[in-house]
């Protein structure tokens, strides 16, 4: 007797990274809400510039208009990655870059100058985790979002500390990097081929915003 083989439901994953202005943010255009799932509770507010918020979701081909409106408006479309897992399992993409610092000095010379010994690298930009769920013809998305940025530098001659390695002459000062961390998690329900927007605001800037455009579409494999 023969059987039917096993299918394994599958999520591919494709998500927009974009950086705009609040000006150039008011060429996205707020999709209608209706054709959602229920258990979706997208607002029905202006792009708001905070924390990742999920702003809207969006047909495919209201994605495809509102990338195209973005572009043309002078926003940066800075990356577009796919990644793909099975229901119910983790995937991962990141929009960073590698920042090299020096991490340790020396200790001052006789004109009070100090150079990096060793060093250190840390990914600045947007780690986003996802666990999609299918059920029946929708996709449940948890979606956590870690954002690291470059705040500022400090001077490193000026810390405080019993180390040697971190107290030096006040005569050159070294100006060390200061980063900062955000996370947040959320959770969207959206039919397959949807696209769901989230938006934040950059932390050194009021009027600079990410914008985050994730599709997701269920796929079939034997």
């Amino acid at each position: 007797m023969s059987r039917e083989p096993a299918t394994a439901e599958m999520v591919e994953i494709e998500v927009h990274f974009v950086r705009a202005t609040k000006a150039q943010a008011t060429e996205i255009v707020l999709p209608d809400f209706r054709f959602v799932p229920p258990e979706a509770k997208p607002g029905r507010h202006p792009i708001p510039f905070g924390l990742f918020a999920v702003t809207g979701i969006f047909t495919p081909q209201q994605t495809v208009e509102t990338l195209s409106r973005l572009k043309k408006a002078g926003a940066a479309i800075s990356s577009m990655q796919r990644t793909a897992t099975l229901s119910g399992h983790r995937a991962q993409v990141q929009n960073v870059r590698e920042f090299r610092y020096p991490s340790k000095y020396s200790e001052p010379n006789n004109d009070g100058k100090v150079v990096p010994v060793s060093f250190r690298t840390k990914p600045v930009g947007i780690s986003l985790e996802f666990e999609p769920k299918v059920a029946g013809d929708s996709i449940t998305l948890i979606i956590g979002a870690n954002i690291k940025e470059l705040t500022g530098y400090s001077d490193y001659t000026a810390k405080k500390d019993e180390d040697p390695n971190t107290k030096k002459s006040d005569a050159s000062p070294v100006w060390q990097p200061n980063f900062k961390t955000r996370e947040v998690a959320t959770e969207v329900t959206l039919y397959s081929g949807q696209t769901v927007l989230l938006a934040e605001t950059e932390e050194k800037s009021e009027d600079r915003g990410h914008f985050i455009f994730i599709t997701a579409r269920v796929i079939i494999t034997p």
